[in-house]
């Protein structure tokens, strides 16, 4: 017989002695109200009196019943003749016996009603304020531990024995997990075992649904809106007793364990996204501040080396001198130009204005930007005969242009660029290929992602910072294009090529 079954069995038998100790004082008052004179009627109110005194105090519907048959056989059996046997000779008994019967049912059935209404009521209002105390400790918490801590001690005072909380941080990182319990009255902090870790691990998916029954604890789920936050774990030799308001009740508090942590945790990323969007404004300001105060002295620097490059003979030292000039400080205008760029397709004020251009004069454009650096590495151009008319904005497709030859010039220096402008109904294509080593299988997905660089390049590249493409990406996809990137299927070298689109918008 288990502990609940002997439990019961010693309360049924306390109320069983009480509800005899009772029926018999009602008797013993009956024999001194019959020597005093008193009428029958007043032994029977005893005898009722009994009985409604056993359904107040005593456990349990049934031993109000057996109370109320007890005392109208007493009464037939002490005043009632022939005495002291069952039987009745004045049929006026036989109906004082009926209703007096009748009114034991109806009063102890009414007693252990109200009984268990008041019961309830009682269990219901200690609920209500155990739920609410933990709502109240769990909403103030600033971190997880004090939620932990809040929990065990709010559960562990209601169920009356030493309850634990294991707390997964983040998803699957059981490295970050930890459990608070009430070891006596103090509350314990520390890590997990190897032993709790197994059993998380094994028993996840189950705890996303009920309860877990172990071999001395139940694990009750702490579950979140993707997934599993923590575990309440609570002896077995308590949960095993638990009946359905006690597992509503858990089930609750559970539920208000897991809010709270879900607050934690987005008030956390919460707070996260601000510091990284202030990071990335304060950036996004030095970066275009910079850019903007470099702009000025770089295109001076640049006109001079150009004049100068005029002005000497191509045999003359000082003519390498100026033209090296020329590049570097072309390359650091066009890396410029794409920091400003970069700032302002991330701040979402990446500004187009789309008109109608000859494909010829955007080409050009591009083409007579990177004159300079095209000497040994020339670049030939082949574009439609007949005057194609492209919505865009000149300006930003010409800049892609000039970020696909740049990338070409530092990859492959050797050999010839060739810039390919194709119509392709309802697309102009673009294309950009050279002669150097091709894309490695390594660098394919990630040629587009930001500061992505080749970690093998030719020894006369300059070094990038990998910005260019995906500033191109961007424009192109702004504009309604794509872009890609390939290695030629004939011969060596890398294809990096882009479309959009030749239709008029509205917006034009």
């Amino acid at each position: 017989m288990g502990d609940k079954e002997g439990m019961n069995m010693k309360k049924s038998v306390i109320s069983g002695l009480f509800a005899v100790i009772l029926i018999a004082g009602a008797s013993l008052l009956g024999y001194i109200f019959k020597a005093a004179g008193f009428q029958d009627a007043n032994i029977v109110v005893l005898y009722i009196l009994a009985v409604l005194l056993t359904a107040r105090f005593t456990d349990g519907y049934w031993i109000g019943l057996i109370a109320s048959l007890a005392a109208a056989f007493a009464f037939n059996y002490f005043f009632t003749s022939p005495y002291y046997t069952f039987a009745v000779d004045n049929p006026n008994y036989i109906i004082t016996l009926i209703f007096m019967t009748i009114t034991s049912l109806i009063t102890s059935a009414i007693t252990s009603l109200a009984k268990r209404n008041e019961e309830q009521a009682r269990l219901q209002e200690a609920q209500a304020r155990s739920l609410y105390s933990l709502n109240n400790q769990v909403s103030q918490a600033h971190d997880m531990h004090e939620i932990a801590a809040s929990a065990v001690s709010v559960i562990s005072q209601i169920l009356g024995c030493s309850t634990a909380c294991l707390l997964i941080h983040e998803g699957d990182c059981w490295e970050e997990e930890y459990v608070q319990q009430l070891d006596g009255d103090h509350l314990v902090y520390r890590s997990l075992t190897a032993r709790e870790r197994q059993m998380l691990n094994r028993c996840k998916d189950q705890l996303a649904h009920t309860f877990v029954r172990g071999e001395e604890f139940y694990e009750w789920p702490i579950q979140g809106q993707d997934t599993l936050l923590g575990i309440l774990r609570i002896p077995y030799i308590r949960a095993k007793h638990f009946n359905e308001e006690e597992a509503s009740l858990i089930h609750s508090m559970s539920e208000s364990i897991a809010l709270a942590i879900d607050r934690i945790q987005s008030t956390q990323k919460r707070l996260e996204t601000q510091e990284q969007v202030e990071q990335e404004r304060y950036r996004s300001n030095l970066l275009r501040a910079i850019s903007h105060d470099l702009r000025t002295p770089l295109t001076g620097i640049m006109g001079t080396a150009e004049m100068i490059m005029d002005m000497s003979d191509q045999k003359d030292e000082r003519f390498d001198l100026a033209q090296g000039i020329y590049n570097s400080s072309q390359w650091l205008h066009t890396l410029v130009e794409n920091i400003l760029s970069l700032t302002r397709i991330q701040e979402g004020k990446l500004e187009m204005h789309k008109e109608l251009e000859a494909v010829e004069e955007v080409v050009a454009g591009a083409v007579e930007a990177l004159r300079q650096r095209t000497e040994a590495c020339p670049i030939q151009v082949f574009i439609p005969s007949a005057v194609v008319m492209v919505p865009m904005d000149a300006r930003l497709i010409r800049q892609v242009l000039i970020n696909l030859l740049d990338n070409a010039l530092k990859y492959a220096p050797q050999g010839s660029i060739e810039l390919h402008a194709e119509v392709k109904k309802p697309n102009i294509c673009f294309t950009v290929a050279d002669h150097g080593d091709g894309i490695r299988d390594a660098d394919r997905s990630r040629l587009f992602e930001m500061f992505y660089t080749k970690e093998y390049q030719h020894p006369d590249a300059v070094k990038g910072v990998g910005l260019g493409l995906t500033i191109c990406k961007s424009i192109v996809e702004a504009h309604g294009g794509s872009i890609w990137a390939e290695n030629k299927k004939e011969g060596k070298g890398a294809i990096f090529g882009f479309t959009l689109p030749m239709e008029v918008s509205d917006g034009i």
